[in-house]
C-alpha cells in the first residue's frame, strides 16, 4: 500500500475546494478514505489548518473537519528531534522542513505538494497532486 504525504496546501485544497486543485486533491482523498492508500500529515498542518478555515467555517463545522481528517489521516507527532533537524535542514522554509523530516521518520513514499520547489532539497520523491494521480490512478 502506498504511503503519501500531504503537504498542508493539498489538505487546504480538498478541504476549501479550492479550484482548480480540488479534483487531484479529491481524487487523492478518496484513495485514502478507501483505505488503498495511507496518508500522513505532519502535527502542525492540523493547527495550520484550523487556522486557516477557522475563517470559512463556523466552529462546528471546523471540528467536524479536523475529526475526518484524525479519522483518515496518520498524524506524524512533532518532538524537539524534528523541531530541531528543520532548524539545520538544507530546505529553507522552516515548515517544509519540518514537514520534510516528518515525511522521512513515518517512511512513506512520497511527499504531495503543490510547492515542489520548495522541496528541491527533500530526500523523498516530491510530486504535484495532479502527476502523482496521472502516474499513480489513472492507468
Amino acid at each position: 500500500m502506498k504511503r503519501i504525504f500531504l503537504d498542508t496546501n493539498v489538505v487546504l485544497d480538498y478541504v476549501l475546494q479550492r479550484h482548480p486543485w480540488h479534483v487531484e486533491a479529491q481524487s487523492v482523498w478518496e484513495q485514502i478514505a478507501n483505505g488503498k492508500m495511507e496518508g500522513f500529515i505532519s502535527a502542525i498542518t492540523p493547527l495550520n489548518i484550523s487556522y486557516i478555515v477557522r475563517k470559512s467555517f463556523e466552529p462546528s463545522v471546523m471540528l467536524a473537519l479536523l475529526n475526518d481528517l484524525y479519522d483518515a489521516l496518520e498524524i506524524i507527532p512533532l518532538d524537539h528531534t524534528i523541531l530541531r533537524a528543520g532548524l539545520v535542514s538544507p530546505i529553507n522554509d522552516y515548515e517544509d522542513a519540518v514537514n520534510e523530516i516528518s515525511a522521512v521518520q513515518a517512511r512513506v513514499e512520497v511527499i504531495l505538494t503543490r510547492d515542489v520547489n520548495d522541496f528541491k532539497k527533500a530526500r523523498l520523491p516530491v510530486m504535484t497532486p495532479d502527476n502523482f494521480v496521472i502516474q499513480y490512478l489513472r492507468r
